[in-house]
């Protein structure tokens, strides 16, 4: 009998071991569970901000390619686009003039 009894005074020491272990993790656990809640809204709003510029420049972007689109259509827009693409040969013959001929 007292040897069952011993065997439960130790039993009841490593539960207290334990226990006081699992005391001083649940403390840390809870402050490295709020720096992750913090992160993470961070991280929300960082996404947030992220995904309003997206939106905002895929609105843009779908607003230049209709005009685009229509300026195409257009035989003026397509004179314009003409006379765009000669000035810019233009430009790159010139620049390439000077660097040849110094």
């Amino acid at each position: 009998m007292e040897g069952e009894g011993m065997r439960q005074q130790l039993i009841h020491e490593e539960l207290n071991v334990y226990l006081d272990a699992l005391h001083t993790s649940v403390p840390r656990l809870g402050e490295m569970g709020l720096t992750i809640h913090h992160e993470l809204k961070e991280q929300e709003a960082i996404v947030d901000d992220l995904t309003e510029r997206t939106d905002a420049n895929h609105s843009n972007m779908l607003d230049i390619n209709k005009q685009v689109s229509d300026l195409l259509k257009s035989r003026q827009g397509r004179n314009q686009l003409l006379l765009i693409a000669g000035l810019i040969l233009a430009l790159l013959v010139v620049v390439a003039l000077i660097f040849i001929l110094p």
